[in-house]
């Protein structure tokens, strides 16, 4: 395992990524580059949530180290339960992303049936978009 300044940057640098791609994708259409957005959804939903998921994994073992040296930084270090984490900080860590692979396991295909992949940008309510769904009560096509 990397220093914990390592993953401080890492996760620092996946959650700058994050925000900047936001940011862009958003002047970009706001400057008409991207004439469809529509079109871009499926692929940007896939994208954001791979770099979410880089993001959530890559905090394990930042926060993991960060209590770490929090609790040695206020005099705990000696203590059974931080000297026990201290000495198994890579076996926690693989036990969380474990816990969090399995979760998506189960996750992914309900995703998949409940269409969160395949929403090509239809606004609700809107059948020239090819989206027969109902809208909602009080609001106007």
């Amino acid at each position: 395992m990397f220093s914990l300044r390592t993953h401080l940057l890492i996760s620092g640098g996946i959650f700058a990524l994050i925000l900047l791609m936001g940011i862009g994708g958003n002047a970009l259409q706001a400057a008409g580059v991207i004439k469809h957005p529509e079109a871009l959804q499926t692929p940007m939903k896939i994208i954001f949530l791979t770099i979410f998921i880089a993001f959530a994994f890559s905090l394990v073992p930042t926060m993991v180290k960060l209590f770490v040296a929090g609790q040695t930084r206020i005099g705990n270090a000696e203590e059974g339960p931080i000297r026990f984490i201290e000495a198994h900080q890579v076996a926690i860590i693989w036990a969380i992303w474990i816990i969090w692979i399995a979760g998506m396991a189960i996750a992914t295909p309900t995703m998949i049936r409940s269409g969160f992949f395949n929403d090509l940008g239809a606004s609700v309510g809107n059948p020239e978009a090819g989206d027969a769904r109902p809208t909602p009560a009080g609001t106007a096509n």
